[in-house]
Formats: C-alpha cells, structure tokens, sequence
C-alpha cells in the first residue's frame, strides 16, 4: 500500500520518513505515512505568514462555502471515515459513525458561526462628557495557529480545532496524534478540494521533536492542545508569547442520590465509563453514590456488567473495544495491581483477555495515593465510593486534582442547582453520564483539566483578538 502523504501548504507531499501506524486490536501495522522533519515544519510557518494575510481577508461567504462543503463531503464519505477511525483508534463501529455524524455538525456550526458573527455595538455615554459615544467590537483572527489534536477522537477532536480556525479566517498547522494520523490526512484530502488559501494549512503528521520545534517557534501566535494534562502543561510553558489553550484530562464523577431512578442511571453510568474502553476525557472514572442506595447500585451495577460486550471493535453491538496500545494495557493493569494491593477491592474484571483487551473493570474503595485515584485512567476503569449524604457526594467530586465534567442523578432540583453552584468543573449533566458532549456547548475545564474552552463559538471567540472602535 502507497504510504500516505502529510500536506505542506495544502499540497501532499510523498517524501520524509515513513510513520508506522498499527491497529490497536491485533498489532499489526495497517499503513505508513510521511512524516515531516523540522525543516518541512520551517517551511510551513513560513508560508503560514502569506497564507494569513490571504485567509484573514476572505469574505464571510466564502469561508461559509468551505466549511459546508467539508461537511457536505463527510457526510458523503462517511462510511470511510468511520471505518479508518475503528481501525486506527480501535474505537468500536457504532461510536465511529457517531464520531462522523458529530464532525458533519461541527462544520455545520462553524458555518451557522460566520453569518451570525457580527460583533457587538456598545453605548460607552457612561459619564459627563461621553455623551454620544458609541463603541464598535469586531474580533480578528489571532495569526498563524498550531493545532495539536489526541487519538482518541482523530476526526471529531480535529474539527473542533480546524473548523473554528477556518471561520475565523486564521491560518493553521495541524499535528495529528502519531498513533491516528489516518483520519487527518482523509480530512485534508477534502479541504484540498475548497478554495481555502493553500498556503494557510497543513497538516503535518511528525515526531515529537519536530512537534516541539513547532511548540516554541515564535511565529506561531497560538496553540490548541488537546491530550494529556504532563504533556499540556509543559507545552504552555514552552509556548512562549502564544496565547494557549488547553483541553487536558479528567477523573469524570457521577453523583447518583436516594432519588435518583436506578434504571436508567446504571445503563448510562457503564456506557459512560466503558465506551470505547474509557478512552475518552469525560469516561465516568468514579461513581459516588450516597449511602442510602450505595448497595442497591452496587448491586445492579454488577448484575448489569457481564452484559457489557466488549472485543472486535468492528462488530456493530461492541461498546467496550482495545486499548489503544501495548504500553498502555500495561499501565492500565499495574495500576489495578496497585489500587488493590492498597486495599481496593475489585467487584468485576481485571484482566487482559486479549490482544490491549481488558475487562471492564470495577473496583471498590480507592484510597489516595494510587494512581487510579489520583490520575486520569484513560482505561476500562471505575471505581466506586460511598458518600453520608449530597453533600458529602459533592465534596467528593471536588476533591480532585481534575474539574472537566460530572454527571448528576437526582429528581430534587434544589439538589441539582446545589450541585451546579458548588462543583468545581466545567460543566454538569443532569441525569446522564458526564461524558454527553453536545457540540455546540462550551466544553473546558479548569484545574489540572486545562483552560480555555471549545464548542464552536467559544472556540472562535478564543482564536480572535477583540478590537474596538470607538466614535
């Protein structure tokens, strides 16, 4: 098979070392893609400075048309997609279509963004003197982007980077993870066909050293990072003068109380922790419960589990499909060792049953101190943990190096607006798992689980300076 190309400038280009890309479910290599070195990376920041003044001068219509014929043709080659996606990521086929479905949408937003996009009038007479005065914000592009986006959602977590700098009229980069550059290049394939500036992108598959060289490099004006919090925050402080954002990890919570209607929270709580094997940044790593009903979920939870089918991830009933790779099936078990070697008491799972396989897992009384209770899992993984009372539910959620999103279950509305007045993250969901992202939200977290936020309007705002005019 021709190895794929990585695109400088718009352009593919067939030259470099080649990057193994391997499927998660048995090893083996799937395809090779070109990766560029530094000296390919230059060249893209280069012409990213012509591409700017072109990309930033582009009327409204026009960047309205390219995102909606990017939209038009995933929707059009959706089964493609869905299918390089299941293979490269492992992420079960259902939850591959559904990752098609959402990016068609995100472009749609961004499209939707553009028309609406008119900026602010305000009425600055706000003291003698200033009668009559009038201000005029308008946001600008921000310059020349660095979009670095995880494995984990190689299309979705790639369009809500792109289609926001594309509708803001900036000039990009885009490194895709090395582990799913597949996917990236397929989507480059389709903004090739547009009229957007060739010179104002590329999507550049590449090392980590050539991913630093683009980190720091100075005429770069900002950087999108979606992945791990050691890596993020170490890139914020790399990033020199860049403006920064940051969508890192988390140890998603749900609170479940005595009112909540347990048949629909358990189905929601397991597809929510092992869906696509926990890989996912709002996976539901604990679930508190309060004392009341502790046993009776615990029960049902685990009456439920041996349902959870997990394996090929291609068979359209999986839910639960591989880790991603070697080392982290590894991790994933040592820190199950770990967690029960210091009084964790596993309920279900476990163990590895086949090639990055492991069973979903639930353990019982994480102490801190592990790492299980500490990091983010990013695995099969969830613990479970019994609160006195709501509050102490709450309490609980906060006590976390984390804050992205926390599910609620609870029928008593004045529990629920406790909840949303006194947890610390960046959003909360009500009688679901925290992992429902709906696209056109604003989705961020704080503490350890980054800065800034995304969901398309947010995103925009982020990727321009505002400036105002003042008559």
């Amino acid at each position: 098979m021709t190895p794929y190309p990585f695109y400088l400038s718009g352009e593919p280009v067939f030259q470099g070392d080649l990057l193994k890309v391997f499927n998660p479910s048995d090893g083996k290599v799937l395809f090779e893609v070109h990766a560029a070195d530094v000296s390919i990376a230059e060249q893209a920041v280069q012409v990213s400075q012509v591409g700017f003044k072109k990309s930033s001068l582009l009327p409204s219509w026009q960047r309205a048309e390219v995102l909606t014929h990017i939209s038009q043709r995933l929707q059009a080659r959706k089964e493609e997609f869905a299918t390089m996606i299941c293979r490269e990521a492992g992420k079960p086929i259902q939850f591959a279509r559904l990752e098609v479905d959402r990016a068609v949408q995100t472009f749609r937003l961004a499209a939707a963004w553009v028309w609406t996009n008119t900026g602010e009038t305000l009425d600055l007479s706000h003291a003698p003197g200033l009668e009559g005065k009038k201000g005029l914000v308008q946001y600008f592009p921000n310059g020349p982007c660095l979009l670095i986006s995880p494995f984990n959602f190689p299309l979705n977590l790639v369009a809500h980077k792109v289609a926001p700098a594309i509708a803001t009229g900036n000039a990009f980069i885009l490194k895709p993870a090395s582990a799913t550059p597949g996917t990236a290049i397929l989507l480059a394939q389709i903004l090739a066909e547009t009229s957007y500036p060739k010179e104002a992108w590329s999507v550049l598959p590449c090392s980590r050293t050539t991913g630093q060289f683009l980190v720091e490099h100075p005429d770069l004006t900002l950087l999108s990072f979606t992945g791990s919090p050691e890596v993020g925050w170490k890139m914020k402080a790399d990033a020199g003068k860049k403006k920064v954002i940051l969508e890192l990890g988390g140890d998603a919570a749900v609170v479940v109380d005595e009112t909540a209607d347990l048949d629909q929270a358990v189905p929601a709580i397991l597809n929510g922790a092992y869906a696509y094997a926990g890989q996912i940044c709002i996976s539901v790593q604990r679930i508190i419960a309060v004392k009341s009903i502790y046993e009776s979920l615990k029960q049902k939870l685990l009456e439920a589990l041996p349902k959870v089918t997990f394996g090929n991830p291609e068979i359209d009933t999986t839910l639960s499909g591989p880790v991603i790779d070697e080392g982290n099936t590894q991790r994933t078990l040592a820190w199950i060792e770990e967690a029960k070697s210091k009084g964790s008491k596993l309920l279900y799972g476990g163990n590895q049953v086949g090639h990055n396989l492991i069973v979903p897992t639930l353990l019982e009384g994480i102490p801190h101190g592990v790492q299980l209770r500490d990091k983010e899992a990013f695995a099969p993984v969830a613990g479970l943990v019994q609160a006195e009372h709501f509050e102490q539910a709450i309490e609980l959620v906060n006590d976390s190096n984390f804050g992205l999103q926390t599910g609620v279950f609870t029928q008593r509305i004045d529990r629920l607006k406790y909840a949303f007045n006194h947890l610390q993250v960046g959003g909360v969901i009500h009688n679901q798992a925290p992992t429902l992202r709906i696209d056109a939200m604003p989705y961020g977290g704080i503490k350890d689980s980054g800065m800034g936020r995304e969901g398309i309007a947010w995103a925009c705002r982020e990727m321009c300076e505002a400036k105002v005019l003042v008559f």
